[in-house]
């Protein structure tokens, strides 16, 4: 009679990944700040989902079903704390004025989408702290903030203040 023994059964499994080990890097100069200063005020990001549509065909009274186009959500949300220094919300602010300056009657003070898109990179790490080789990335291309959620500020709590930014993207990829 064979012996059941759980850690052979998982031995050549890999540890589970953490939700708390992570970092998200907007590189390039967009937001008028270096990445540095954003990448370590993240507190959280969401991976978004994926789907296809099915596609229905009919032939002699019975439905089948294919696989359609890629389905994304199209937004991911991140939310950043901020510091004395004002880095986040300055950038940010920045960023969306280049979108639409309303100070200058809504102009945009870039040319074209590809000048006010970034690509963001969302990297995961292992519970050794090392990056993650194999799909540890994930890229969200042509991302540009859509909307900066309100913050409260209260003398009744005692917490940091902190950006909900949603950013729209076209597409993602694990790299």
């Amino acid at each position: 009679m064979g012996q059941f023994a759980i850690h052979k059964k998982f031995a050549n499994v890999g540890d589970i990944v953490r939700t708390y080990m992570f970092d998200l890097t907007i590189p390039g100069t967009v937001a008028g700040a270096n990445s540095d200063d954003l990448l370590v005020r993240v507190r959280n990001v969401s991976i978004p989902g994926r789907g296809n549509t099915p596609i229905e065909s009919s032939f002699f009274g019975m439905k089948t079903f294919f696989p359609g186009r890629v389905e994304l959500a199209g937004t991911v949300a991140v939310t950043f704390e901020e510091f004395e220094d004002r880095t986040v919300s300055t950038a940010l602010y920045n960023w969306q004025q280049q979108i639409f300056d309303w100070e200058d009657g809504g102009a945009s003070q870039k040319a074209s989408k590809a000048d006010i898109a970034e690509t963001l990179i969302l990297q995961i790490y292992g519970y050794n702290g090392e990056p993650l080789a194999e799909n540890g990335k994930i890229h969200f291309f042509n991302a540009w903030p859509q909307n900066i959620a309100d913050v409260a500020l209260s003398y009744e709590d005692n917490a940091s203040v902190k950006y909900e930014v949603t950013f729209q993207y076209d597409r993602w990829e694990l790299k």
